[in-house]
């Protein structure tokens, strides 16, 4: 009996041995798999530049990626009692979403955050500030970090009564060698805020998508344990994919 594209992902996701592997094509051809991807983000865009509704500014370079961060946006964490998370904005944000879902048909529906969690935070603070904010001022680091995550949860609630079946979220921790921080130190401070995401999700009715990039194979597991249903290892030449899969 033949299935929907939907049902071959939830197969897949459940671990129920699906027919075949879905596919899920991430920058063009959409259309040509199982599941579809719809942005939650809003920014103002030109040729040159990309600021995005949290307020830090993307310059292209002119290669296709998204671009690199022009300067930190909260350069003083002591301005944080001044700092607001972006509306919400459902009509805009959802605005997209009847015509996204005609062209997706039967395929799974998959709302993505864009870039989320940490590494928004050290797009609004810079990369420098944001290592030495969680050692040096617990207090506004928390602050802004729960900030962002609670937003974030704010829009998965969106997507979910919008009838996706999944939010993706995109946060890198890995470098090429290894974590960015101590696993220790991310179990301590992060794990427990993405835990209470992804339960939000779930509580929600969605799917917990997690991309990351670079070598984080040392947290793989503790992804899988608060909930994380597919985890996207970016980069399979800088991880052993068949050690963190037997784990």
């Amino acid at each position: 009996m033949s299935v929907t594209h939907e049902e071959l992902v939830r197969q897949a996701i459940r671990f129920e041995c699906p027919a075949r592997v879905p596919l899920w094509f991430v920058n063009a051809d959409q259309a040509e798999g199982d599941a579809m991807v719809y942005h939650l983000s809003l920014n103002e865009e030109d040729e040159t530049t990309s600021i995005n509704e949290w307020g830090f500014r993307l310059e292209s370079l002119g290669d296709g990626t998204m671009g690199q961060p022009a300067a930190p946006h909260l350069a003083d964490l002591r301005a944080l009692d001044r700092f607001d998370a972006p509306p919400l904005d459902e009509e805009a944000r959802m605005g997209g979403a009847e015509a996204f879902f005609r062209e997706c048909g039967d395929r799974y529906r998959l709302a993505s955050l864009d870039l989320s969690g940490f590494t928004v935070y050290t797009l609004l603070r810079g990369y420098e500030n944001s290592m030495e904010d969680f050692l040096l001022d617990v207090d506004r680091f928390g602050r802004l970090m729960d900030l962002i995550v609670d937003w974030e949860c704010e829009v998965m609630g969106l997507a979910a009564r919008r009838g996706f079946h999944g939010i993706h979220f995109a946060d890198d921790w890995g470098t090429q060698s290894g974590m960015m921080i101590s696993p220790a130190l991310w179990r301590e401070l992060f794990k427990p805020r993405y835990a209470r995401q992804f339960a939000h999700a779930r509580e929600a009715g969605l799917d917990v998508w997690f991309h990351c990039c670079g070598n984080f194979a040392d947290v793989a597991e503790d992804f899988h344990e608060i909930g994380v249903d597919v985890l996207n290892i970016a980069q399979p030449n800088v991880v052993d994919v068949a050690a963190v899969g037997a784990r």
